[in-house]
């Protein structure tokens, strides 16, 4: 299970990547998410398999994220990327849109600064919320420092051209945001909110992309996590695997909680608090990763302890009750 998955990214080797995902995830429930037209095609490709080939549910989803508005516009100055994206919507009728959204901390390249205005970002989000509003797809969206107006766009789009399902990925709003976002009339029933270690956890937890598989206490062992002191830099790859405070017995429980310690715990716990249970998602977020199964399944898997921590239950229900929103989710609307 894993509601945003990021597997195409310009590599020698994606065509394998894409390989192992098929062979690994035909049994799990995944939204596959593509951020720029040269990725569309395959995430199509994918897309399209899950129906043949595979026993879970694999959705995929094409959208312009807001990291690469700018170099799709400097390349596609006549505009063919958005008649591109209906026409792959118009013919596959259970493809969904994403990854959209807004994000007021990207800095764009040096050699194309110049060339650079966030109300590109705006427009380019507002086109494809009314493309899958239009189309009824639902849609994957990211929001960095730009919540407040995000509440403002997606509360006064035209219901006619207001997607049907909306996913806040990563969702990095605070608590009073989130609340914000709950009580609007035309937004409440149509909210899901996704949570990623990757991602949420910044500032209770960091890791390193070393291999530790010599930690046999390890929680991870694609990678490994470690407290992040407050008042010093994360540690170094090198130092992490001698700092680790996330350990688990044989039977694979956390003997401690160590992410209690931070200061941003309770902010975290107070947000995630307010999420509706039915509206939670929980995802892996990692570009860097290439899909990589097992990397993605421990970073899960840790959200998942942290998040059942902060809800007071049990991990396998907390799964299980995320796996059965995820479904709901992907269901078609048509």
């Amino acid at each position: 299970m894993d509601s945003h998955v990021h597997l195409v990214i310009s590599a020698h080797n994606d065509e394998e990547c894409e390989e192992e995902f098929v062979r690994l995830s035909k049994e799990s429930h995944e939204i596959v998410v593509g951020t720029r037209p040269k990725d569309w095609a395959r995430i199509l490709d994918i897309h399209k398999t899950n129906s043949s080939l595979m026993t879970g549910l694999i959705t995929g989803s094409v959208g312009l994220h807001p990291w690469f508005v700018l170099e799709t516009l400097v390349g596609n100055s006549n505009g063919t990327w958005l008649a591109t994206l209906q026409s792959l919507l118009e013919q596959n009728l259970t493809l969904q849109v994403g990854e959209i959204g807004l994000d007021k901390i990207w800095s764009p390249p040096e050699h194309l600064k110049i060339q650079y205005r966030y109300e590109d970002q705006v427009q380019v989000f507002r086109q494809q919320l009314t493309l899958a509003g239009n189309l009824k797809r639902r849609v994957s969206v990211h929001c960095v420092k730009a919540h407040t107006q995000m509440l403002d766009i997606l509360s006064n789009e035209p219901n006619k051209s207001s997607p049907p399902l909306i996913y806040l990925h990563s969702w990095s709003g605070s608590s009073e945001i989130t609340r914000q976002f709950l009580k609007s009339r035309v937004l409440k029933k149509r909210l899901y909110f996704g949570v990623s270690a990757s991602v949420n956890l910044r500032g209770i937890l960091a890791f390193s992309y070393d291999n530790h598989a010599d930690c046999s206490k390890c929680l991870t062992r694609t990678y490994c996590w470690h407290m992040v002191d407050n008042d010093t830099k994360p540690l170094t790859n090198s130092e992490s695997s001698q700092s680790m405070r996330l350990w688990k017995n044989h039977q694979g429980e956390i003997e401690s909680h160590p992410w209690r310690a931070s200061k941003k715990w309770e902010k975290f716990c107070t947000m995630i608090r307010l999420v509706p249970p039915q509206r939670l998602l929980l995802e892996s977020d990692m570009p860097g990763f290439k899909g990589n199964l097992q990397a993605r399944k421990e970073s899960i898997d840790l959200i998942a302890f942290v998040v059942s921590d902060s809800l007071n239950v049990e991990v396998q229900d907390l799964l299980k009750m995320c796996k059965s929103n995820l479904e709901r989710f992907q269901k078609p609307i048509l």
